[in-house]
């Protein structure tokens, strides 16, 4: 990643039935994969990492995909 300005984050299990019947790879995939991705622009000194995923509207913030949204957006917004 050296010299890169933006690494674009846009893999999540977007599918809410999949991800309310297995949520541990719904967990994985969406914070523990986004964590790995802040990671690796941190180490980099990359500091633009939009993702497609936050822009979804959140209607029920109740279900795992939501919930797991939820989580990306305050590790992008922490870091």
């Amino acid at each position: 990643m050296l010299g890169v300005d933006y690494v674009v984050h846009a893999a999540a299990l977007k599918h809410v039935p999949i991800a309310e019947y297995n949520p541990m790879e719904c967990i994985k995939t969406n914070v523990m994969g986004a964590q790995n991705v802040i990671d690796a622009c941190i180490e980099n000194d990359v500091t633009n990492i939009p993702s497609p995923s936050l822009q979804i509207r959140l209607q029920v913030r109740l279900i795992l995909y939501g919930a797991t949204i939820a989580c990306i957006r305050q590790a992008l917004c922490s870091s």
